[in-house]
């Protein structure tokens, strides 16, 4: 390897790092900069060497465009800009070194679970004030995010699914009381088990009546959970919908170009005119650029399909559902740990076939 591109290289495992920083001190935009700079070199090995295609570029022009426009309308100033323009960069880092980084998300994710463990079971704190400013929402986020992707990584180093950090994730999730975040680890977990042992039918079939008795037996708890979440009508949470159909009465033309002020939407400035979706809010936020996402998201699952990589396409939708239910992923730092399951069936399209 010559000298530049370790120097490259090594810029891009010190953004990398930088992003796990910024995730585990919530978010200090310094961290967030600098992660944005340490990311810009890489870029000349995208240019030189691995010749994103034009959907990639495509992509990455429309974001910086909207989230440039976005200025205009909303009080968000470069920020985005800076964040879009870093994250693209490592996370297309990530999709050529997948090989090389399941030690590293492993590294963090276990670093991660290890300092909320501390906080919540040892200290005794409250998840919704470990981050100022920030609920139990975001560990949830990060928890199942960073697990989806390092199950994803797993698989393509391993060729079969993990189970271990899963189960211990999953354990953690419950001391949250994040009902998204529970839901999103079970069913992660109970996919890798699932895809992990599918050729053994007996297994399947406990599997399947354990599942049963269990949501059988706790179906009242779960009835609670349903009455107190987003959806049920009362609770510590906004209701989901609400803040949805607020958003989408004020989509115009002009959203799809610009995207929005969300805080010009009298119901979401109650909830710091938070949308509680990203596919909603990256609207608000890039305008033209989300058009652009949503048409590479669906080419995604397009190709996964295509190439039969199911187990893939699981943990996209699993990811996906619980960005459906948070913002903060696609123009921020959190990035990373999503925009390369969407990146990868593009980016690498010869490889696909290899991981049915």
């Amino acid at each position: 390897m010559e000298l530049k591109e370790k120097a490259i290289s090594l810029s891009s495992y010190i953004s990398l790092y930088l992003c796990f920083l910024s995730i585990i001190t919530g978010g200090k935009e310094v961290i967030i900069l600098l992660a944005a700079v340490f990311s810009l070199p890489y870029y000349s090995t995208i240019v030189e060497k691995c010749h994103a295609n034009i959907f990639w570029w495509g992509l990455l022009l429309l974001m910086v465009l909207g989230a440039a426009l976005n200025i205009l309308v909303a009080p968000n100033g470069l920020g985005g800009v800076v964040v879009i323009i870093g994250v693209f960069s490592t996370s297309f880092f990530i999709c050529k070194n997948f090989e090389h980084l399941d030690r590293h998300f492993l590294f963090f994710l276990l670093l991660f679970l290890v300092f909320v463990a501390y906080k919540v079971l040892y200290r005794g704190e409250d998840p919704n004030y470990i981050y100022s400013g920030r609920s139990r929402n975001f560990i949830g986020l990060v928890m199942a995010l960073f697990n989806c992707i390092y199950s994803y990584i797993y698989y393509l180093k391993n060729g079969k699914p993990e189970l271990v950090i899963c189960f211990i994730s999953l354990l953690l999730s419950l001391t949250l009381v994040g009902r998204t975040t529970m839901g999103v680890m079970a069913a992660l977990f109970l996919f890798n088990l699932v895809a992990r042992y599918r050729k053994n039918k007996s297994f399947l079939f406990l599997v399947g009546v354990a599942v049963f008795v269990a949501a059988y037996h706790y179906w009242d708890d779960l009835e609670q959970y349903y009455k107190m979440s987003q959806f049920g009508g009362f609770g510590l949470d906004t209701p989901r919908y609400e803040t949805w159909e607020a958003f989408i009465k004020n989509i115009n033309i002009g959203t799809f170009i610009w995207g929005m002020d969300v805080m010009e939407v009298a119901e979401l400035r109650e909830y710091q005119g938070n949308p509680h979706n990203d596919f909603l809010n990256v609207l608000a936020r890039t305008g033209i650029g989300a058009l652009a996402l949503y048409i590479f998201y669906i080419l995604s699952i397009i190709h996964y399909i295509y190439n039969k990589c199911f187990y893939f396409l699981g943990l996209l939708l699993i990811a996906s559902f619980r960005v459906f239910f948070d913002t903060g992923i696609f123009v921020n730092v959190l990035g990373i740990s999503f925009y390369p399951i969407i990146f990868y069936p593009i980016l690498n399209k010869g490889k696909l076939k290899h991981f049915k």
